[in-house]
Formats: structure tokens, C-alpha cells, sequence
């Protein structure tokens, strides 16, 4: 009597462990870029939260980027990364809004910045202020 060949269902099987494989992995590198995005996010809002409320309460522009640039959290932030405007129009307001180029995204590259924006009471005069800050990551 004469033995089934087994060489179909052997293939089949490496196949399937194949593409199981390749579906980790790709879920896998998938979770790091989700979690590289959150964390730049999130450290993003921790600066834009603190600049608004160090803006609102009079600082200069050098010493907010010096008190930035201690956090560590991006590369070095130069005078040329924050451009603030004030306007007298008695709105009593400081809007900050923060802008993070990442590159080094596989997944989710349908937009490469991280944006983050926070307001608050102006205390120190009348003025609607508005600030840009512009950051990237470490590399």
C-alpha cells in the first residue's frame, strides 16, 4: 500500500506560519511608531502647558526657551523656534501653539507634525498673545 505524500500540507503550514509571522511583526513595529508618536505628544503638551503659563505670567521669551531646553525632552530650542506676537486689543489671552516634525514614521506618515496648543489668562496686561513654538525630536 503506497503512503500519502505529505509535501501539500507541509507547504501549507510553512506558508501559514509565514504570513502569521510577517502579521506580528508588522503589528509589532506598528505598536513602537504609535508609542513613539503618544510620547512625542505628550511631552509636547507638557511644554506648551508650561510655556503658556510662564508667557501668561510676564517672561521673557530667552527664559522661557531656557526653562524649555531643561525639560530635555527635544533637540535644542533657539531663539529662531518661538516667535511670539502681541496685539492691544484688551482680550487678556496667551494662546501658544506648538508644532513637532517627526520623520521616522512607517505607519502613520499621512502627517509628519505633532500639533499641541494651549491657552490662558494673560496676567500681566490687556494684550492677545499669540506664540509659535517649533520643535523636533532627539535624534
Amino acid at each position: 500500500m503506497k503512503q500519502p505524500t505529505m509535501r501539500k500540507a507541509v507547504v501549507d503550514k510553512i506558508l501559514l506560519f509565514l504570513v502569521l509571522f510577517l502579521a506580528f511583526a508588522s503589528i509589532f513595529f506598528m505598536v513602537i511608531d504609535y508609542y513613539v508618536i503618544l510620547k512625542v505628544k505628550d511631552n509636547s503638551d507638557t511644554l506648551t502647558n508650561y510655556a503658556v503659563r510662564m508667557k501668561a505670567l510676564g517672561k521673557e521669551e530667552s527664559d522661557i526657551i531656557t526653562k524649555l531646553n531643561e525639560f530635555g525632552f527635544f533637540s535644542e530650542i533657539k531663539d529662531i523656534d518661538l516667535n511670539c506676537i502681541e496685539q492691544e486689543n484688551g482680550k487678556y489671552i496667551v494662546v501658544f501653539s506648538s508644532s513637532t516634525t517627526v520623520n521616522n514614521n512607517r505607519f502613520f506618515s499621512s502627517s509628519d507634525e505633532i500639533f499641541s496648543r494651549a491657552a490662558s489668562f494673560n496676567e500681566v496686561n490687556s494684550s492677545d498673545i499669540n506664540c509659535t513654538l517649533s520643535l523636533s525630536p532627539k535624534e
